[in-house]
């Protein structure tokens, strides 16, 4: 499911997937929860309730440091992956997967109103990490009991720094240790590559110094 923030998520553009959710409400049970329309409908409610949090604690965030943020375009893919089990490229069992958010396309433009770069920088950077702990509470956000696990990248940072693994960042004007770093990690090529270009591009990416295993329940319902 895509769902798209054109400029600031207000409570307007989520109401109508709330209520399309709400309309589903007691009519969800273990044998329809996967129906296009029931799921699709938690799908939609769920990207665009991503987009209004986001957006209303960059609002609050920016108007403290001094910063003007206008979002660009975004884009936010919501879905449900079912676990399966393959023998020789057939599909041999399937079972609960897990619901997951990906938000591909998160585009700023962000000033400093006194012209100060290293703010504009610290703000790009608590954005980033408000985009990435939202993509994981989201989802706990909506469970019975609020507590349901989920894993995102700042958890997942998190959990390297509580087993003493040590992080490494680099940008375009420290490259020193990439490729090292990068050969110590389970990454495809591709995989690889787009750390490069993100680099490339003037981000700062931030990477363990080895293979962070992150276990999840057997099913998210």
């Amino acid at each position: 499911m895509l769902s798209f923030d054109t400029k600031c998520m207000g409570p307007y553009e989520s109401w109508n997937p709330y209520l399309n959710l709400y309309y589903y409400k007691d009519k969800i049970n273990e044998n329809n929860v996967f129906d296009r329309e029931k799921l699709g409908a938690l799908l939609s409610y769920t990207g665009k309730l991503y987009f209004a949090q986001v957006d209303a604690e960059n609002v609050l965030t920016s108007e403290t440091m001094d910063i003007v943020d206008v979002r660009r375009l975004s884009e936010a893919v919501t879905g449900y992956e079912v676990e399966k089990n393959s023998s020789y490229g057939v599909v041999t069992k399937l079972s609960y997967g897990n619901l997951f958010i990906d938000v591909d396309a998160e585009d700023h433009y962000v000033k400093s109103k006194d012209g100060d770069k290293n703010k504009e920088f610290l703000y790009r950077f608590y954005e980033g990490l408000n985009g990435s702990k939202y993509e994981g509470i989201i989802w706990a956000e909506g469970s019975k009991d609020k507590t349901e696990e989920t894993v995102c990248t700042v958890s997942v940072l998190g959990q390297a720094m509580e087993n003493g693994i040590e992080l490494h960042q680099f940008d375009k004007d420290n490259q020193e240790g990439l490729e090292e770093t990068l050969g110590k990690l389970s990454l495809s090529d591709s995989e690889k590559s787009r750390i490069k270009q993100d680099i490339e591009v003037g981000r700062l990416i931030t990477i363990p110094d080895e293979d962070v295993t992150t276990l999840l329940p057997d099913t998210v319902k």
